[in-house]
């Protein structure tokens, strides 16, 4: 009875065979496909938070270069504000004397045709002196006015200079987080690589039993009827 078993035992361990080495092999690509795609997400996970250091550090130097120049503006605007003042004073000092000096000729030629400073010629040189005085404060107030322009534009540039460095700050402390961040999605990923991959051999290895079962079956009841 054993000789007789022998062709029905060796039909069933091939088919066996035959069909494991269909599931192991199955199973062998699936899980290597499954770890390839857990290190290529790892892979770009570290990539896409290098990328965006990188950038974030590019963008960091243009915003630190931004707040040297707008400072170097606010300088030069400041600097022009103190000699628009010092203009200011010249002219008003330049307008004063060449009052005195137009009053002082005046005073001269009324003085050289026999007639007294009073009446018209006194009404005269007054309204002359008034209206000089009046040049000299509109000349006053107008550079005055521009250098108050100036020193605005100095606020505004060092204000825009400000903003500047506090986003490349910004920019700066938030590398560290965005590659921690890399880093974890990398560590994410491979660690799920090795769930899918040993979720799979489980899978193919339950399969494997699944299909042997039925022909360590069939072999069972061909043995027990021979008996």
């Amino acid at each position: 009875m054993a000789d007789s078993d022998e062709p029905l035992t060796a039909l069933v361990a091939t088919s066996i065979g035959v069909s494991a080495l269909g599931t192991v092999a199955s199973t062998m690509m699936s899980a290597k496909s499954i770890a390839a795609q857990g290190r290529m997400s790892a892979q770009t996970a570290t990539l896409n938070s290098q990328l965006q250091a990188r950038e974030q550090i590019s963008q960091a130097q243009v915003a630190e270069y931004q707040a040297q120049l707008a400072e170097r503006e606010a300088q030069a605007s400041e600097y022009a504000a103190v000699a628009e003042r010092e203009a200011g004073k010249f002219d008003v000092a330049r307008q004063r004397e060449q009052g005195t000096a137009l009053l002082a000729q005046q005073r001269a030629e009324v003085g050289g045709a026999g007639l007294e400073a009073t009446g018209s010629p006194l009404l005269v040189m007054a309204e002359n002196a008034k209206q000089l005085e009046l040049d000299r404060l509109a000349m006053t107030h107008a550079s005055e006015t521009r250098a108050r322009a100036l020193e605005e534009e100095a606020r505004m540039s060092r204000h825009g200079g400000e903003l500047a460095t506090y986003q490349a700050r910004q920019l700066r402390e938030g590398i560290p987080l965005g590659l921690e961040i890399g880093r974890y999605q990398a560590r994410a990923a491979r660690y799920g690589a090795r769930l899918g991959v040993a979720s799979t051999l489980i899978s193919g290895g339950g399969r494997l039993i699944g299909q042997a079962t039925p022909y360590a079956l069939q072999l069972a009841e061909s043995l027990k009827r021979k008996d």
